[in-house]
């Protein structure tokens, strides 16, 4: 059995800060023979409590207790056991966090530029949170999520949760997959239609110190509340949207000062053709409205794809990346 630890857990236990039955988070796979063990930061991941900290070794057939099998010594020689119908001495391989993006293909000042960086993020559904997870592997730094929905099985094909998440907040659920990326990110959620008007102090504090807004969210309304809130603050924005069935979709960027439209002038200026009675993503304009289109996760992917390389672009804005060169300003 080997144990996985993170460079900054290691060092606790080793320097002994870390106090006497403290938690410990995690996985332990029998069949694969992994332990994936955390400290404090398992909990921001959403990871279950699987053992304690502990002063000395276990004694040999002394069970834990209900429910914990790992146990780690602290001090200057750190072990790591777990309960296999026995105690077994588990060897311990630690991993430096900091190599999480050493195979990007960005410079360090790309680097600190994105992980510098705070998106607010509205709507977590099929596009959003996919959006979310991949501007975490990219390593943006900050990102606040709104999303007022609550995850349902009819949502696990196209979304980044699975069935031991349903129930659960939408906000939350990807929450915990952005600790798990890099348990160092830091992440709002706003569990809330930020959108209504009760909410509207918690929407000025959502914007506060953005320096991208993402307009994930369906109902277009919501959407061009966003887009005049970001446009008068001069923060750009980025609207992903798929169309019925996901059969195509569209991105748009605004860039307040740089771009010579936003959101409002295209959704007022285009001309659509008649359509049928179902409802495409952005024709959507209140909860009662919408209903939701089955589009295939493959295809919802493709619109994503476009839309994270653009946002990152817009990030990194001022720095060399030959992502800041897919920004094509129409001033």
């Amino acid at each position: 059995m080997k144990a996985i630890l993170l460079e900054d857990f290691h060092k606790h236990l080793a320097s002994g800060g870390i106090a006497e039955d403290a938690p410990i988070h995690g996985v332990v796979r029998d069949a694969e023979g992994v332990a994936n063990l955390f400290g404090e930061e398992g909990l921001r991941m959403g990871l279950p409590q699987v053992g304690q900290v502990k002063s000395q070794p276990p004694r040999a057939h002394e069970a834990p207790p209900p429910g914990l099998r790992v146990l780690a010594t602290r001090g200057q020689n750190v072990s790591v056991w777990i309960w296999i119908r026995e105690w077994i001495q588990a060897a311990v391989q630690v991993d430096r966090l900091a190599n999480l993006y050493k195979r990007m293909p960005l410079d360090q000042a790309a680097r600190d530029r994105l992980w510098d960086s705070s998106v607010l993020l509205f709507g977590v559904g099929s596009v959003g949170s996919r959006m979310a997870i991949l501007l975490a592997e990219a390593g943006v730094g900050h990102i606040r999520i709104a999303d007022p929905g609550v995850f349902e099985i009819e949502n696990v094909m196209r979304h980044e949760g699975d069935l031991t998440d349903l129930g659960r907040l939408k906000a939350q659920l990807v929450a915990d997959r952005l600790h798990r990326v890099n348990p160092d990110i830091r992440v709002e959620s706003y569990p809330v239609d930020l959108c209504a008007p009760e909410n509207e102090t918690l929407l000025n504090q959502a914007f506060q110190g953005v320096h991208l807004v993402i307009g994930a969210t369906d109902r277009l309304r919501c959407q061009l509340h966003m887009n005049q809130k970001s446009f008068a603050r001069g923060i750009p924005a980025i609207f992903p949207g798929c169309y019925e069935l996901a059969r195509g979709g569209e991105v748009l960027y605004v860039l307040p000062g740089r771009t010579s439209f936003c959101l409002e002038c295209l959704r007022g200026g285009f001309s659509r053709p008649e359509q049928d009675t179902r409802l495409d993503y952005t024709n959507a304009v209140d909860p009662a409205d919408y209903q939701g289109e089955p589009g295939m996760n493959a295809a919802v992917s493709l619109i994503v794809d476009v839309a994270v390389p653009l946002a990152l672009g817009i990030l990194l804005q001022g720095t060399d990346a030959e992502l800041a060169k897919r920004i094509q300003p129409n001033a």
